[in-house]
């Protein structure tokens, strides 16, 4: 879970989030997959993999995690205990970066300009993964509670609509939280570099 390789030894395409499990703690991530063998077995056949070369080689997959496979911290941020609860939270099992993180031409995230957004990974609602550092008004100008507060469902948040459907069921998951947590997320976001 933490390096994409399977229990064969083969790589995991990145469509795994390992990329953001390998910043999580060891037991996180047992508790986990303890928790994702709770839930019942798929009773329908998975089709195989459809794609074309290179990508249906699953050894370059190697060369591509030397590349991106990055479990340290992304950007350097301080701010306290609830900053660095948010930094863990959304670079380790919250994953935010693999939708609000632009991808290069290889498919791995732009480090460089993490959490700004990506119209390339636009959803099913036809809505692009907005930016959430400081450079997005939303962010800058707002403060920590209601950044919290925009992170679970509400019809009453301004941004409910900006964000589109996909948002919504990452913030039904959020809303599992601790309020805590996603006080920390939110403090995060307020520390981190703007990123246009």
């Amino acid at each position: 879970m933490m390096r994409g390789v399977s229990p064969q030894g083969g790589h995991y395409y990145p469509a795994f989030p390992y990329t953001s499990y390998a910043r999580m703690r060891a037991g996180d991530v047992a508790d986990l997959w303890a928790w994702l063998h709770t839930l019942p077995s798929e009773a329908r056949e998975i089709p195989p993999h459809a794609l074309r070369f290179p990508y249906e080689n699953r050894r370059l997959l190697g060369a591509w995690k030397r590349r991106f496979l990055r479990p340290g911290p992304v950007v350097g941020v301080s701010g306290g205990e609830d900053v660095a609860r948010g930094q863990y939270l959304v670079e380790g099992p919250g994953h935010c970066g693999a939708c609000h993180t632009p991808r290069t031409a290889l498919g791995g995230s732009d480090l460089s300009r993490w959490l700004a957004g990506a119209e390339a990974l636009e959803g099913p609602d036809g809505v692009a993964a907005p930016n959430i550092t400081p450079a997005s008004p939303f962010i800058a100008e707002a403060g920590i509670d209601e950044i919290a507060a925009a992170l679970i469902p509400a019809e009453t948040h301004a941004q409910a609509h900006t964000w589109g459907e996909g948002m919504e069921a990452v913030r039904r998951n959020l809303a599992h939280l601790p309020a805590s947590d996603r006080r920390a997320i939110a403090a995060y976001l307020k520390a981190i570099a703007p990123r246009e």
